[in-house]
């Protein structure tokens, strides 16, 4: 990882947000979140469903807006959707009509710099494991591969900070774990920041470097765990089954 110029420190301030139900109820998703992370970590929000943890995720996105607080990515306020802060959805939201190779290239002709990158769709079709399928259609491709061109279709837009939002939740389980294993070497060779919302404990102790136990709706921080099993990790060693327990257990007494 890229240690000496790391980019996409997040600072989440006094966060709030509230909705409004159809029946004009005054629903509170978050209330006084604050948290830091810095630049180059892999912060991974778990907790009950429900709880607020994807409506924090759209807020740093700038997908949302909070009712009260602030964000704040490298010392920039977070006013509205940007480039520097990609986000991979739990379904892959291609483009139906795009094959891999135009998907990847959406965000970089929408900027209108294609000419000058076009040579990068290429590298992420290759780092992403889809050499052979540019030409192939959403329809023809299995969830996984689909979530593959998603990711390259962010990275190819340099964000300094990746917003996962369950992304592999609806993967059976071999193609979890062998993308587990690719986004971490993702996050390891491009030295960004990752903020993932799982439902998994044991997804967010393989991935993270820190781990964000969040309390039922209003959702804030109720405790940040740092995870130092050593890399590659391993889930049937002790240190790994102690370090579930503990969060299974913290996030039982929030219950």
């Amino acid at each position: 990882m890229v240690d000496n110029q790391k980019k996409g420190a997040i600072s989440i301030r006094n966060l709030k947000k509230e909705f409004l139900t159809p029946e004009e109820e005054l629903i509170t998703a978050v209330e006084d979140m604050s948290l830091e992370i810095e630049a180059g970590d892999f912060v991974s929000f778990i907790g009950q469903s429900g709880c607020g943890k994807t409506t924090i995720l759209r807020m740093i996105a700038g997908l949302e807006t909070p009712t009260a607080g602030e964000i704040y990515v490298d010392n920039e306020k977070v006013t509205g959707t940007g480039y520097e802060r990609g986000y991979v959805f739990q379904n892959s939201e291609l483009f139906q009509w795009l094959n891999v190779e135009k998907n990847i290239a959406f965000g970089l002709k929408a900027r209108g710099i294609y000419k000058e990158h076009k040579d990068e769709v290429e590298k992420y079709i290759e780092m992403v494991g889809l050499k052979g399928f540019e030409k192939s259609l959403p329809r023809q491709l299995s969830g996984g591969m689909a979530q593959r061109v998603s990711l390259a279709r962010t990275l190819i837009n340099h964000p300094k900070v990746l917003l996962l939002d369950e992304p592999l939740g609806a993967l059976d389980t071999f193609t979890r774990t062998a993308l587990q294993k690719e986004l971490i070497n993702i996050w390891k060779e491009q030295g960004i920041t990752m903020v993932m919302v799982t439902h998994d404990v044991d997804e967010a102790l393989y991935m993270s470097t820190k781990i964000a136990i969040m309390s039922p709706r209003p959702c804030k921080v109720q405790e940040l765990v740092k995870n130092d099993l050593p890399w590659p990790r391993n889930r049937d060693t002790d240190e790994f089954k102690e370090l579930r327990h503990y969060i299974l257990d913290a996030m039982h007494a929030e219950m």
